[in-house]
C-alpha cells in the first residue's frame, strides 16, 4: 500500500470528504429520493383510494342536485320547438275560457356554457282562470320556468268591453 503514502493526511481527509460526499448523493439518488416518491405515490393512490369508496355516494348526490336544479329552471336542452309544443298542449289541456292572442319569437342568449331561450306568450280571459293557469304552469309544467307575469286590461272604446290581457316569460335551459 505505498499508493497512499505518498499523499498527506490533508490530502486523504479531502478526498475521503469528496468521496463520502459523492456516496452520500448515489445513496440520495439510488434509495432516499426513490422512497420519497414512493410515499407520496402512496399517499396520492391512498386519497383515490378513498375518493373512489364514496364515489357512488358522491354521483347520487350530484344527481340529486342536478334534479333540484331541473325542478328549479326547467328541464334541459329541450327544443324551443319541444318548448312551445308542450305549452300548446299544457294549454290546451288545462285553459278554460282563456285565449292565445300571440307567441313572440324566442329571445336566445348564447353563454359558452349553456343558452337560454325566452319565449313570450300572451293570453287573455278573465281573472281567476288565468290566475288557475298560472298556478297550475308553475306547479306542473317541467320543460320551462315562469319568469314573468304582466296583466294589462284593455277597453274596446267600440263596444266597452275591458279584456284582462297576461304576458308570461317563460325560459328553458339549454346546455
Amino acid at each position: 500500500m505505498t499508493f497512499f503514502d505518498k499523499y498527506s493526511y490533508k490530502t486523504k481527509n479531502y478526498a475521503l470528504i469528496i468521496l463520502g460526499a459523492l456516496l452520500l448523493a448515489v445513496i440520495w439518488k439510488r434509495s432516499i429520493n426513490t422512497t420519497i416518491d414512493l410515499l407520496a405515490a402512496k399517499s396520492d393512490l391512498t386519497e383515490k383510494i378513498d375518493l373512489a369508496k364514496t364515489a357512488d355516494q358522491q354521483i347520487k348526490y350530484a344527481y340529486k342536485e342536478i334534479n333540484v336544479l331541473n325542478a328549479y329552471l326547467g328541464k334541459e336542452n329541450s327544443s324551443v320547438d319541444e318548448v312551445q309544443q308542450a305549452f300548446l298542449r299544457f294549454f290546451d289541456s288545462r285553459s278554460q275560457h282563456l285565449q292565445m292572442q300571440e307567441m313572440d319569437e324566442v329571445l336566445n342568449f348564447k353563454h359558452p356554457d349553456f343558452e337560454i331561450n325566452t319565449h313570450r306568450i300572451v293570453i287573455s280571459g278573465r281573472y281567476n282562470e288565468t290566475i288557475k293557469f298560472i298556478y297550475d304552469f308553475e306547479k306542473e309544467f317541467k320543460m320551462a320556468k315562469l319568469l314573468s307575469v304582466e296583466f294589462e286590461s284593455e277597453k274596446d272604446r267600440m263596444t266597452d268591453k275591458i279584456t284582462l290581457n297576461t304576458t308570461l316569460l317563460i325560459q328553458n335551459y339549454v346546455r
